[in-house]
């Protein structure tokens, strides 16, 4: 079978004391699992038991849509070569060389999902403490709401919605902000909650993708809409990607490209470096001598510490956020939105007599907006919060 890592090269890796190779899709010291047989299938539920037996609140099922490769019996007892993706932009030892039809995506895994969530399920009736699995999953919207669950077998009470990085960037407009939220409340169940996320730890940081100009309103999005909003760490102070250079990069999507100019293109160190605490040593992160990864330039004034003191910052944005979507109007409100023009996106949420507007501007332009574009919303309106750069002040 031809079918590369997702850290570049072949999938397969020969053992000599057993004359045989064996798959993994990701680094050669995460062999893949036969979830065909029953009794890895039954050693993967003890320890999911084992952990939430001592408490632990969830999980996060990672590139979980690679748990099933198709059933070899079915292609004469050998598992089929992946075809060229066609792609031209990628070298022959690149992950996006082929396509992966016969290792991902296969229908066996929702199933296995599904039983997944009955052992958290189980543990949540013995001890009275919900739970909560997340699936990591880069998939068509089809295939990523089939996490939820089908018909009466639950699943993952939050397949992550990654439309707000895949469908979105920098240049996106309003009405492509619109498309990538509509998307996912479109094809999730009706009775399932959504949920945002605009970074994490295999993407370059929000504010390098966006600007720093967006933090806030990129945070608003999140933490506003229907649903759980996600943030990665450092996202609420508007933390940008570091430099690591070539010594120091250790993640193996950089280092197995042995190339020590143009790893930058594959490493996902920089949205990786330490969380800025304040601008002592390390940033507060950590006392050891030296930290996994190098610090990020400028911790010295974008920390907790700094954005604490400052009478205005993301971070306090962000606090105010969180208090914010307590209010009833967050929590069960209804939802709408418009692209107003090409630049200002707007939504609302509104609870019985109360309705807040966001009001999002995607480029650093002044525009005069009419927001009685949306039904029942005239009069009067004050400011409740406000993003660093705006003039306005709250009230």
């Amino acid at each position: 079978m031809l079918q590369l890592s997702h850290f570049r090269g072949s999938a397969w890796e020969y053992r000599e004391e057993v004359g045989k190779y064996y798959l993994h899709q990701f680094v050669v010291g995460q062999p893949d699992l036969n979830y065909r047989n029953p009794d890895v299938v039954a050693e993967m539920k003890d320890i999911i038991s084992f952990w939430l037996d001592k408490g632990v609140a969830g999980f996060r099922v990672d590139a979980v849509n690679c748990l099933f490769e198709v059933d070899k019996k079915l292609f004469g007892g050998k598992y089929p070569d992946e075809p060229l993706s066609g792609r031209t932009d990628v070298d022959p030892e690149s992950h996006d060389y082929l396509s992966h039809i016969y290792t991902k995506d296969q229908n066996e895994t929702y199933y296995m999902v599904y039983e997944f969530r009955d052992v958290f399920d189980e543990i949540s009736r013995k001890d009275g403490m919900p739970r909560v699995m997340m699936s990591e999953v880069y998939a068509s919207i089809q295939n990523v709401v089939k996490y939820y669950g089908e018909g009466l077998k639950e699943g993952a009470q939050m397949p992550f919605n990654f439309d707000l990085i895949t469908d979105t960037a920098a240049s996106s407009s309003a009405a492509d902000v619109k498309r990538a939220i509509d998307k996912f409340l479109t094809y999730k169940p009706v009775d399932k909650v959504a949920n945002w996320v605009v970074g994490n730890h295999d993407q370059s940081r929000m504010a390098t993708r966006y600007g720093s100009s967006l933090v806030d309103s990129l945070n608003m999005i999140v933490l506003l809409l229907p649903g759980v909003g996600v943030t990665y760490m450092g996202e609420e102070l508007g933390m940008v990607d570091g430099y690591v250079s070539w010594e120091d990069t250790v993640d193996p999507a950089g280092c197995n490209t042995n190339d020590p100019i143009n790893y930058v293109l594959n490493s996902r160190d920089p949205e990786r470096t330490p969380f800025h605490w304040n601008a002592e040593k390390n940033a507060g992160f950590s006392t050891a001598e030296k930290t996994w990864l190098p610090l990020a330039e400028g911790y010295e004034t974008l920390n907790v510490e700094v954005q604490n003191n400052a009478e205005r910052s993301h971070l306090k944005v962000y606090q105010s956020l969180a208090a914010l979507r307590q209010e009833k109007t967050f929590r069960y409100g209804r939802y709408d939105s418009l692209a107003i023009n090409k630049d200002i996106f707007v939504f609302r949420r509104w609870y019985k007599d109360e309705t807040y507007l966001i009001v999002v501007n995607m480029r650093d332009l002044e525009f005069v907006v009419d927001l009685t574009y949306f039904e029942n919303v005239d009069g009067d309106a004050s400011v409740v919060l406000r993003s660093v750069q705006s003039p306005k002040n709250e009230g």
